[in-house]
């Protein structure tokens, strides 16, 4: 009888425990939710302070920092769920972002990597890549990532716009062209597009497509595309 009541004051105990854990971890998701970073950060950290183990919370914790600027902070927290999840890729994915932000691009590129060959066919890991090699110069690298995003999800506005940056910076004006040509027909109305383009042209000594292109920037209310039509078109 005397053992039944140890277990039972044991089972207890880890019950209670765990209890006071979900709860701290459930109120730190509910302010995410509610865009309480501060609050939710501050529960996480109760939840840590029970559990050191508790793996979800340093993650949580680290979303927190990460929306709060605290890239830092962020990364610490990210690397803390790496030791106990080495081989889940969001993780790592987590990670670069925040040395992204810290201009950490190198760094950013490695964990990209890693979260790359843990799963292979999730186009934002190749996209955030491509973005750290566009800000290293490394432009060849950054269209063969970005291609390969294209590749896995063609619907993405962004994945276009970045490649023909890069292409842009390799002066390959018609393959930058191509992919404005998609990006506009993914977002008609982004007027930087159609002043982008017609640059593009005016590189390729095609004026009338150009002032064409600028015109539509008018059309759809940017400013600046009539001193353009100015300066080139007249």
């Amino acid at each position: 009888m005397k053992n039944f009541f140890v277990f039972l004051f044991v089972f207890i105990s880890v019950f209670s425990y765990g209890q006071i854990v979900n709860e701290y971890y459930s109120n730190g998701i509910y302010k995410m939710m509610s865009k309480e970073y501060i609050d939710a950060s501050i529960s996480f950290t109760n939840a840590i302070n029970i559990n050191p183990n508790d793996s979800l919370s340093y993650k949580w914790r680290g979303n927190a920092k990460f929306l709060l600027t605290d890239f830092e902070g962020a990364i610490l927290d990210y690397s803390k769920t790496i030791e106990f999840n080495p081989t889940i890729s969001e993780n790592y994915y987590n990670r670069g972002i925040s040395k992204f932000e810290l201009k950490d691009y190198q760094g950013s590129i490695l964990d990209f990597s890693t979260a790359i060959k843990l799963n292979n066919n999730n186009d934002l890991y190749y996209f955030r890549r491509g973005r750290s090699k566009l800000e290293l110069s490394d432009y060849r690298g950054a269209i063969s990532d970005l291609s390969i995003s294209i590749d896995l999800n063609p619907n993405k506005v962004n994945y276009y716009a970045l490649r023909q940056i890069a292409k842009q910076n390799l002066k390959d004006y018609r393959g930058a062209i191509l992919d404005l040509e998609i990006a506009i027909k993914l977002n008609p109305t982004n007027t930087n597009f159609y002043i982008t383009m017609g640059f593009y042209k005016i590189e390729l000594n095609e004026k009338e497509s150009a002032c064409l292109y600028f015109s539509k920037a008018g059309e759809l209310g940017d400013s600046k595309a009539y001193d353009y039509i100015k300066q080139y078109c007249n």
